[in-house]
């Protein structure tokens, strides 16, 4: 019966519906499944192996899982979710899970992956509406959890290649993802976001991970104080975002290397043309170095970008990313009329998203 197991295997298909629905199906039928096997064969190994992978790879449970792929392509996260067959689930998934945290045959450290596969589920499932129709995202447990596994992470588990990066780039980190740069998916507030990361900041956990927390809610206090943003044009003057005081201003970091970036700017110059005669303006920041500016110019030259343009030297593009606590391109922040950050990533991570926070915006002036 093992042999005859479903697949949990995808095809990447240019169809992004076709792959979310495909992959809520199956990774439906592959828990169904293993439910099987591991009644019908009690003593076999094996069925720890389908339990690992099913709460890895977990189904949402969506009541129609071609709608919520659509739903989730748009980010609007609100897809309908059978919780009958959810709290099946749970009640099962509660028997099996003592068992397995109870053999001696399972390691430790597979124990604690499946307390961090919790520990992301946990995030995952706060982004759609409870059967009352509410999200309901406790950051203060999933806080607490995330310390103890953080503790385990960086003190027992051996190896972890990156374990010694200044910018923590890893498991610990990827949970904070969401709560972080997308908190309206999971309804937090800033005040959420904030009080989140001073709980880390305050605990006991390895330095690293308090480090990355402080640079996160640095960020986010962005909204209370102005950003400060400066460098020079192509043309070698002086540039500062205080220049465009009483502008909206859509500030896009960006590098060269970066092709999603530069896919994204015909889109940008659409939402540009569309408000910048409202008020409205973008700033772009790139952060590739001197040696690639006639490239970025010869870029900007065909997309008719005819906005601000600010170039940042090496130290400025390191300080800027190591004060803030930045990963890779592309960062974008959508700065208000006084300075301050409405936004940073979240809806503005995309020009649709951007047009449909300005168009709201507008509407409501």
């Amino acid at each position: 019966m093992w042999s005859d197991r479903p697949k949990l295997t995808y095809e990447i298909s240019t169809d992004r519906v076709t792959f979310f629905s495909n992959l809520e199906i199956r990774s439906l039928e592959y828990r169904e499944w293993g439910i099987s096997f591991w009644k019908a064969f009690p003593h076999d190994q094996r069925r720890f192996t389908w339990f690992e992978e099913t709460v890895a790879i977990s189904p949402r449970y969506f009541v129609d899982p071609k709608l919520a792929a659509q739903d989730r392509i748009l980010e609007s996260y609100q897809a309908k979710i059978d919780y009958s067959a959810k709290q099946k689930w749970e009640l099962q998934y509660q028997k099996f899970r003592k068992e397995y945290m109870e053999s001696p045959i399972v390691t430790s450290t597979k124990k604690w992956e499946l307390k961090f596969a919790e520990l992301s589920n946990s995030v995952m499932m706060g982004m759609y509406p409870d059967n009352q129709g509410r999200k309901h995202f406790n950051y203060v447990s999933f806080v607490r959890n995330l310390l103890k596994y953080a503790k385990y992470y960086y003190e027992e588990i051996p190896y972890k290649p990156y374990k010694t990066t200044p910018v923590l780039s890893d498991k610990i980190t990827s949970t904070l993802y969401v709560p972080i740069e997308h908190p309206r998916f999971l309804n937090m507030t800033v005040d959420d976001q904030k009080n989140m990361l001073k709980m880390i900041i305050e605990s006991e956990v390895d330095k690293r991970l308090k480090e990355f927390a402080a640079k996160k809610l640095s960020v986010i206090s962005l909204k209370d104080i102005p950003l400060n943003l400066a460098g020079l044009t192509p043309d070698s003057n002086h540039i500062d975002l205080k220049d465009y005081l009483n502008k909206l201003v859509f500030v896009d970091i960006w590098s060269i290397g970066c092709s999603s970036c530069i896919a994204m700017m015909p889109k940008l110059k659409k939402v540009y043309e569309k408000y910048k005669t409202r008020g409205f303006t973008v700033l772009s920041v790139d952060v590739s170095g001197p040696k690639y500016y006639q490239q970025i110019m010869r870029i900007h030259h065909e997309i008719g970008a005819d906005w601000p343009f600010m170039l940042l030297n090496n130290d400025q593009y390191n300080t800027l990313f190591s004060t803030y606590g930045m990963l890779g391109v592309p960062q974008t922040f959508l700065v208000g009329k006084d300075g301050k950050v409405i936004m940073y990533k979240d809806q503005v991570s995309s020009p649709e998203g951007l047009e449909e926070y300005l168009n709201k915006y507008f509407s409501d002036l």
